[in-house]
Formats: structure tokens, sequence, C-alpha cells
């Protein structure tokens, strides 16, 4: 399991730079999902006094070192940093290189930690986000699950 953080214009979080703050983790899923996510996160925060991460586990090949992706990470990072501007929600923004999205979790928050995830429920099967959301339960992390367009 090894996750690294991507180099680039990244906002250190509260595990990085010292602050007691209570944390709302959001998972970014897709553009719709992160921003129904992010929405939700600001209204749990709110009065809290709690900062909201957006957590972007993104997955490197096997073939490529971690250390150096194929894609730049500040065009990532931009790309979420505008998505929360969008929303009108102060949000720092943590991409994260991992060969699984889930050593992003277990690498980086403790098992009470507060995650809300964003997504599409699935008509038969579950979708992506709710796979994510079911996986990280059974982790034992709190997940608040919306669902876009509720």
């Amino acid at each position: 399991m090894e996750v690294r953080f991507a180099p680039g214009r990244q906002t250190p979080d509260a595990a990085v730079d010292g602050s007691n703050r209570l944390r709302v983790y959001v998972v970014a899923t897709t553009g719709e999902g992160t921003q129904c996510a992010l929405l939700a996160a600001q209204r749990l925060a709110a009065g809290l006094d709690a900062r909201i991460i957006i957590l972007v586990p993104h997955v490197v090949s096997y073939v490529v070192p971690l250390e150096s992706p194929n894609e730049d990470p500040t065009v990532l990072i931009d790309e979420y940093r505008a998505l929360a501007a969008r929303a009108g929600v102060d949000a720092s923004v943590r991409l994260c290189l991992c060969r699984r999205p889930i050593d992003v979790f277990k690498t980086l928050l403790s098992e009470r930690s507060t995650i809300v995830l964003g997504g599409h429920r699935g008509r038969w099967w579950p979708s992506a986000a709710q796979r994510m959301a079911h996986e990280l339960r059974r982790e034992g992390y709190d997940i608040v699950f919306v669902e876009v367009g509720s």
C-alpha cells in the first residue's frame, strides 16, 4: 500500500499543518457527484468550525512510478479547486497518487473520519460511487452518501 501526495499547488490540510480543527473529507468522484458532496459537506460543517478537504485519489498504473505520473497533477488540483469555488465552498484539495483508491483512506484517515461522497444511485446494480461508499463503510468509516439530484 503506497500513497504519495502529488507535487504542486496543494494547500496543507489539518493532518499536515497541525491544526486541531474538525475535518470533513469529500471524496472526488464525478464533477456532479463531487459538487453535491461539497454542498452537503458545507451544510455538515456549518457552525462546527470544520475544514473541508477534498481527497482526489488518482490511480497511477503499476508501470509508472508514483512519483512521476503521466498527467500534470496541477491541472487536476486546479480543476477541483475551481469546482469548489463554483459551489461557493472553501475547501483544501489533496491529490493523492495511489495504486488503489482505498489505499488513500487507509493511509490518511482514522477509522472514525467523516467522509462525504456523492454520486448517482444505480438502478439495478450499485454505481461506482455506491460501491466505494460500501467499501469505506466496511472499513469502518462514517460515510454520508449524497445522491446526485436529491
